[in-house]
């Protein structure tokens, strides 16, 4: 069942029915409705679609927030060469609401929706246009919203590629749009353009990307039908799907020759990564193997599918990482061998791990029933990415109402200090847990725990100078039991003791006050 705010995939079975080849079909995704499009794509290309046969086109979706119950329409265009018209289609998507919603933390949020690319393949040397809407799902206003496009260089602009938007309200859409034109020698395939979208939450910069795709057919190649065969990704996928830096990796691709009449042969496969550490070196390492594919032959419309175990250095950035393939490979024309080169490119998504570090939990001795203890800790961010929303408590049977601690966001390589009081309900040894939350960079939770214990004692009886005898016990006279009388001269047993219990009190007093400077200097410190 699809809640709220959930992403799920959709998918279908595209089949040719009829018996003759479907060729330039395109599905794309008219109407989500209450849904957001994830991944970047909201339209798919295929070269061709043989009759009778099938593809699985899917679909990465997110449904929105304050989703009632019910089912959903989601509009999609299906069309073809030698199709009038685009046929739609409506599929249907159950969510079931929350009855009762949580109150969330005002945030800004923005996301795309209603993009649209060309329906129609765009000639080279034509021009086209692209827009969308950029609306603010969050419950604040996002400021100096800049939203800019990079292409490749056969797509060159014909208006500015930056706009600024100094405020976009809570829940208000703006329209946005961007005007290109293909260069004449442009070749035969799909060119992606990025959209990044850059905005202030609060303090906090926020930025994010969107792909999307126009297809561009070259006349020239039109009139020699497709002699030169081209090969594409047509599928890619990793696992797991978001790679975590410091860890191995599948990589999982399919290589599809996308002509008509030619088969390549002897064809290498060479993935590159340009971006690199200077401590490490490349990004992407290949385990026990190179970073080539070879395949012997493909023929006209044939895919081969290639498997390969990577791993990410540690020291890589949280972010999408651009992987170009190179191909190299040989085809005949006119009873002679040929060699073409060409390359293609796809991301693969690197996120850190969480790293949070602490010392043991101290205990300030001695501990009474009904009188508070402090407990101390450290903590330091040893990973390469800011933890959110990071709280700090106690947890036992204790009173600890005044234990807990928001951090908020903890930068990487920031240290802190934790010094909270709980109080012993009961005597005898106790035991608790101190309580580290925050999330990562993905959104995940996490949770760490440090155990303490704590040995109570009963409260100290307190001397009443109005009492009978002094404050001393009946029957004791200013006697201790066991004495054969008052006694004129010797040590002050009971003024020491009590004296020496004052030293320890006025000394536990002394280094709570010193830990409570100590925490302001640094919070003083840190604040400058």
């Amino acid at each position: 069942v699809i809640q709220p705010e959930q992403e799920f995939t959709v998918a279908f079975d595209l089949w040719n029915t009829g018996t003759l080849t479907a060729e330039n079909v395109t599905v794309d995704i008219e109407n989500a409705g209450e849904f957001h499009v994830l991944n970047n794509i909201t339209k798919q290309y295929f070269f061709e679609l043989k009759g009778l046969r099938n593809i699985e086109v899917t679909y990465q979706l997110k449904s929105k927030k304050d989703m009632e119950t019910g089912t959903y329409p989601i509009t999609i265009l299906l069309s073809h060469k030698e199709a009038a018209a685009p046929e739609k289609y409506t599929m249907y998507v159950y969510v079931e609401g929350e009855e009762e919603e949580e109150e969330q933390e005002e945030d800004a949020d923005i996301v795309t929706e209603n993009i649209t690319t060309p329906k129609e393949t765009v000639l080279a040397g034509q021009p086209f246009t692209v827009s969308m809407d950029v609306k603010n799902t969050g419950s604040t206003a996002a400021e100096n919203v800049k939203i800019s496009v990079e292409t490749d260089d056969k797509i060159l602009p014909q208006s500015l590629n930056v706009m600024i938007i100094n405020k976009i309200e809570a829940g208000e859409s703006v329209p946005v749009a961007f005007s290109f034109i293909t260069a004449k020698d442009s070749e035969s395939r799909s060119y992606p353009i990025k959209a990044v979208i850059e905005y202030k939450k609060g303090e906090e910069s926020v930025k994010k990307e969107q792909y999307m795709g126009v297809l561009v057919e070259c006349t020239e190649e039109k009139t020699t039908l497709n002699t030169i065969p081209k090969i594409i990704i047509s599928e890619y996928s990793t696992e797991p799907g978001m790679v975590n830096a410091g860890e191995n990796f599948t990589l999982n691709m399919k290589f599809l020759n996308t002509s008509k009449l030619k088969s390549v042969q002897n064809m290498k496969i060479t993935l590159v990564v340009d971006e690199s550490s200077e401590e490490t070196g490349s990004v992407f390492t290949p385990v026990q193997s190179s970073n080539t594919f070879y395949i012997d032959n493909l023929e006209p419309g044939e895919s081969s599918e290639k498997e390969m175990i990577m791993y990410t250095i540690p020291d890589a950035k949280a972010k999408t990482y651009v992987v170009k393939a190179l191909f190299e490979y040989e085809y005949e024309e006119q009873d002679q061998i040929k060699q073409f080169n060409m390359q293609d490119v796809f991301g693969i998504p690197v996120v850190q791990p969480a790293k949070l570090e602490t010392t043991d939990v101290i205990v300030s001795e001695p501990a009474f029933v009904g009188e508070p203890v402090y407990l101390t800790a450290e903590f330091y961010n040893m990973g390469k990415v800011t933890l959110s929303n990071l709280m700090i408590k106690a947890e036992g049977d204790f009173d600890t109402k005044e234990s807990n601690y928001f951090v908020g966001n903890f930068e990487m390589g920031r240290s802190d200090y934790y010094e909270a009081p709980v109080t012993p309900l009961m005597p005898g040894e106790l035991h608790g847990v101190l309580v580290f939350t925050f999330e990562d960079a993905a959104g995940q939770s996490h949770r760490i725990e440090r155990e303490f214990t704590i040995n109570a004692m009963e409260s100290m009886p307190v001397m009443n100078p109005d009492f009978p005898g002094g404050g001393m016990m009946p029957g004791m006279n200013g006697e201790f039991p066991g004495m054969d009388g008052p006694q004129k001269s010797g040590f002050p047993v009971v003024p020491v003791a009590i004296g020496g219990g004052v030293v320890v009190l006025i000394v536990v007093l002394i280094i709570i006050l010193k830990k409570r400077k100590k925490k302001k200097e640094m919070m003083f410190d840190e604040d400058i």
